[in-house]
């Protein structure tokens, strides 16, 4: 590496105050610019980093490390050894996640009071400069790469000695990158909306919505408590078996049979305390929820012929369009009047009954989670005006729109217990 192009670097790193160390291939710092001589602890917690350096994945290409719990590190090799920017975090690291990481062993060689010292005044700086960090280093050693899913985010976990693995941010399961970019952000307040959602992806039997709205809830943490104070790996675990238990239960209301659902049941929380890490148990409670999703999914299915199925589909999925039932017929590919007459039949309702029974229910997730008004509601859901779908939803409801608003706040800012959202038959 040329003196200009460590200079031009060094320059770089200090401007966006982070650490910059240019290490030789015998592993020894051979060069170091930052501002942290008076920060105990970051030498040692360099070096452990350091000593992963002879990694395969690390030295093919400009990748951004994640270490432990919360740090991470750009890392450009060179001819002569690699150059490092780091370490920092993506948010201010609070003194519960340094706790549970002491707790957890993650303070490798460092002592407890020099690494809480360290930790609690790493650079906080989002991902995403991250990845643009590791780009620019990668024009700076003619590796150009435009696009962030380009650039390797690895783990590199300091207790194990084989390789460290690395996969595509992007993957739907949760990869080291979701896993150490968004979470280990305290959270003590309980988000029963977050609940809510999730399970109503496990009723609907809707596993594909449910996997993307689990990578949503990776990506930003608030609204999830914290259930073992010592240890992360311990506080998933716990988060997952009451997430599995509360999923059983809903799949049993859902017609899936009970002794089925509580053999899923034991065998997913077995499982999920088996896992070693806190990857697997992220993996693990993706796929047990998502094996409840589609328990519930093939249990309904069953239950009707495909021209319904897919006439239920096309008719929830379009419920904020201005739809005509001759298109629900021609997407089937059944002459209405037949398709109508099959409809009735095995559901009881007509085809219309079932698209305003689905606009409602869509109306009461707009009331409750977003602050659109109650004439921009009824016209997104396709009312001629806001009288018509008080009316409506007063009939499907037994409250108005604005009384079924202002109750569902009053009720979730007081209680903080359960979802009980005014429905029909509820």
């Amino acid at each position: 590496m040329a003196e200009t192009d460590a200079y031009v670097i060094q320059l770089w790193a200090h401007a966006i105050g982070l650490p910059c160390w240019v290490v030789s291939k015998d592993l020894e710092l051979t060069c170091g610019s930052h501002d942290y001589e008076e920060l105990e602890g970051l030498s040692e917690a360099v070096g452990a980093f350091i000593r992963k350096l002879p990694n395969g994945d690390l030295a093919n290409k400009p990748s951004v490390a994640l270490f432990r719990h919360f740090e991470r590190f750009v890392v450009a090799p060179t001819e002569t050894g690699w150059i490092l920017l780091g370490p920092g975090s993506t948010h201010p690291v609070s003194l519960e996640e340094i706790d549970r990481a002491v707790q957890d062993g993650m303070h490798d060689n460092v002592p407890i009071s020099a690494f809480r010292k360290y930790a609690s005044q790493l650079t906080p700086i989002p991902h995403r400069r991250w990845l643009a960090a590791a780009r620019a280093m990668a024009h700076v050693f003619g590796k150009s790469e435009p696009l962030d899913e380009s650039i390797p985010v690895i783990w590199v976990n300091p207790q194990d000695a084989e390789e460290s693995k690395s996969e595509q941010i992007d993957d739907i399961w949760p990869d080291e990158a979701w896993f150490e970019t968004h979470r280990y952000r305290h959270t003590p307040a309980h988000n029963l909306e977050i609940e809510r959602r999730v399970f109503q992806f496990v009723r609907d039997g809707d596993e594909e919505g449910l996997l993307a709205f689990r990578v949503h809830m990776r990506d930003e943490r608030s609204g999830i408590g914290i259930l073992s104070k010592h240890s992360e790996l311990r506080n998933r675990t716990n988060l997952g078996i009451c997430s599995i238990t509360l999923a059983t239960r809903v799949a049993v209301s859902e017609g899936v049979d009970v002794e089925t659902a509580y053999s899923m049941s034991d065998a997913w929380i077995q499982t999920l305390e088996d896992a070693t890490s806190l990857v697997d148990v992220e993996k693990t409670i993706d796929r047990a929820l998502g094996a409840f999703a589609r328990a519930v999914h093939v249990t309904r299915v069953t239950r009707y012929s495909r021209p319904v199925r897919e006439a239920t589909a096309f008719l929830r999925q379009h419920v904020t369009a201005p739809l005509r039932m001759a298109d629900v017929s021609a997407h089937v590919g059944l002459h209405l009047h037949h398709l109508a007459e099959l409809f009735k039949r095995e559901t009881g309702r007509t085809l219309r009954q079932a698209l305003s029974e689905f606009r409602m229910q869509r109306a009461m997730e707009l009331l409750r989670e977003t602050h659109l008004s109650i004439g921009e509601i009824a016209a997104m859901l396709q009312f001629s005006d806001q009288s018509h779908f008080t009316r409506c939803f007063r009939q499907y409801t037994g409250a108005t729109p604005k009384t079924f608003r202002d109750g569902r706040i009053s009720m979730d800012t007081k209680t903080q217990a359960t979802d009980t959202g005014i429905r029909r038959g509820e």
